[in-house]
């Protein structure tokens, strides 16, 4: 196994497969042939070869009824992509590895994914940044008044204030209130 983990690749095509399909599915599996080897009492299992199962070919499925064989354990069923035959593997014959992000603790998050809700999240928060700064970096205001006021002078009332106090090139001007209210 240190200088061919099967007969058709070396260490470093081996190990390259199994980065590649974990960072573009989140998982990468490995398929462990063993053999068991008969002594005088008991035996042995001796690893044969390692193989390499295709991500997008492997559903792994917690058993919590016990159909395989135990109540709270998990499972790999590989689908052949070629025959189309489906086995269904044990956590003993499969090497299991996943990316450092997981909401469950069990399927590792791809890399795609996750550089993606960065990229989204720093956007959002881009977004969120430039409305401050075109407003000034100020909240909004209330202004209070005791007059009745229709919709068009509202209006012209708003508008003055956001020509003196709206957006960034107002940023630390004075701004003007009229007799009677307050701001």
């Amino acid at each position: 196994l240190k200088t061919r983990p099967n007969p058709f690749m070396t260490p470093s095509i081996f190990w390259n497969a199994v980065e590649m399909n974990r960072n573009h599915y989140g998982n990468a599996y490995v398929y462990i042939r063993r053999k068991f080897v008969r002594k005088k009492y008991g035996g042995t299992l001796k690893v044969l070869d390692l193989w390499v199962m295709q991500s997008n070919c492997t559903q792994i499925v917690v058993d919590d009824a016990g159909y395989f064989g135990g109540v709270g354990r998990i499972w790999y069923v590989y689908t052949d992509p070629t025959s189309g035959k489906q086995y269904v593997l044990s956590t003993d014959e499969v090497l299991h590895f996943k990316t450092s992000h997981s909401l469950d603790g069990i399927t590792g998050l791809p890399v795609q994914k996750i550089l993606q809700e960065t990229v989204n999240g720093a956007a959002a928060s881009q977004g969120y940044l430039n409305e401050m700064y075109e407003s000034g970096l100020t909240a909004k205001a209330v202004l209070e008044y005791t007059a009745e006021m229709s919709a068009e002078k509202k209006k012209k009332l708003v508008d003055s204030f956001l020509e003196f106090g709206g957006g960034a090139k107002n940023t630390g001007k004075i701004i003007p209130v009229p007799t009677g209210m307050k701001l």
